[in-house]
Order: structure tokens, then C-alpha cells, then sequence
């Protein structure tokens, strides 16, 4: 029976990485135990990453909030405009584009019109799915009863 081997093994070019990651695997022949991998990380292929754009749901509400306030209409579409054209996968990629967004509790929360409003979504990264939950004035964020 052959001794085991360690290799190390980094992943390719076509994976885009958060946060850099070294694995480290014994093998046997044909069989493969797993011995440890250094950093968390989460990995996505290139070659899908850049044919999915973010999907936005949810848009009903954006639509009640228009109509309940007036000046939000220009804001709202230019935000859902940039949402959809965008690949994300994690909060420091939506601050590359809108550099204000927060994260609380897994909720995203954007300020919309200078800070006047805020939009709160969930959002699933492997899916690229946005989930637009509330969008509400500044005063009603402050009360908390969206968290």
C-alpha cells in the first residue's frame, strides 16, 4: 500500500477568491483526505461571474415607496439601474460602486438621495439575487422596526 502524500494546492486563475486560500491534502493512491485549509474564503468562477448580473426582486416595493414619496423616483431608478448591471460578491464589492452601504445583521442597507432614505435587501451571492425589503425614510430606519 503506498504512504500517504501532502501536496499543497492553490487554486487557478479562473477562481476569483475572497481573501487568499492554501489547502493543504494527503492523499493515497485514488484516495483523498483533506488535512486543512489556511484562511476562510469563499471562491467563484470567472468564467459564470461575468455573465451573471444581479437580479433584482422585490421591486413592488420600490414602486409603493414612489408613490408614497414623490422625489424618490429619480433615485430609486438610477440605484436599480446600477444594481442591475452589477456582478457582487460581498460588501466590499457594493462599496466599490456605492461606496455608503452598510451591513447589518446579513442586511444591506443603501442610502438612497444623500441619505434621506434607506433601501434594505438581502442579498445571495451564489444566485446574484437581490432582495429589496424595505426602503424607508430616515426617521423610520432610526425606530428599528425593520432589524
Amino acid at each position: 500500500m503506498p504512504a500517504w502524500r501532502w501536496v499543497s494546492f492553490v487554486f487557478p486563475q479562473e477562481i476569483r477568491l475572497i481573501n487568499k486560500l492554501r489547502c493543504i491534502f494527503a492523499y493515497r493512491g485514488a484516495n483523498i483526505k483533506f488535512a486543512y485549509c489556511e484562511e476562510f474564503w469563499y471562491a467563484v468562477f470567472n468564467s459564470n461571474l461575468k455573465s451573471r448580473k444581479l437580479k433584482v426582486v422585490g421591486t413592488g416595493v420600490i414602486d409603493k415607496a414612489v408613490k408614497q414619496h414623490g422625489d424618490l423616483s429619480g433615485p430609486l431608478a438610477a440605484w436599480l439601474k446600477i444594481a442591475k448591471q452589477e456582478t457582487w460578491v460581498g460588501l466590499n464589492d457594493i462599496r466599490k460602486t456605492l461606496p455608503k452601504t452598510d451591513e447589518y445583521n446579513k442586511k444591506f442597507i443603501f442610502n438612497i438621495k444623500g441619505n434621506s432614505y434607506r433601501l434594505i435587501a438581502s442579498i445571495n451571492f451564489r444566485s446574484q439575487t437581490l432582495f429589496v425589503e424595505y426602503v424607508l425614510t430616515h426617521a423610520e430606519y432610526d425606530k428599528g422596526g425593520w432589524k
